[in-house]
């Protein structure tokens, strides 16, 4: 998950905990330090991926935002820095060797 889906989930959730009423894009746009567009492009994501609910049911009405589904932990999708180095230190640096589709070594007739 992005860390701006995180960000905008959990500044509804804050912000409808604080109030215990619907949330306005605005009062996220506002907290989050970004225009009320960049916010709502945020609020979309989320609301595609389940992770906020939209209460207004009407076209064209200002969005009634609600958490939705639980955020997922987040995962480490690749190894950090550290981890890498830390690995590189126990089990050392190996090559692959030239392997080019031979199973067996070659026999001694073959070799002369």
């Amino acid at each position: 998950m992005s860390k701006t889906i995180r960000e905008t989930v959990e500044a509804v959730a804050s912000l409808h905990a604080v109030s215990d009423s619907d949330v306005a894009v605005v009062a996220v746009a506002r907290m989050l330090g970004l225009d009320k567009s960049a916010a709502w492009r945020r609020v979309q994501a989320a609301l595609a991926k389940g992770y906020l609910k939209n209460l207004e049911d009407r076209k064209y009405r200002p969005a009634r935002l609600v958490p939705g589904e639980g955020l997922p932990d987040d995962e480490e999708v690749l190894p950090t820095v550290e981890a890498l180095e830390t690995k590189l230190k126990e089990e050392g640096c190996r090559v692959a060797g030239d392997s080019r589709g031979t199973d067996t070594p070659p026999s001694s007739s073959e070799a002369a």
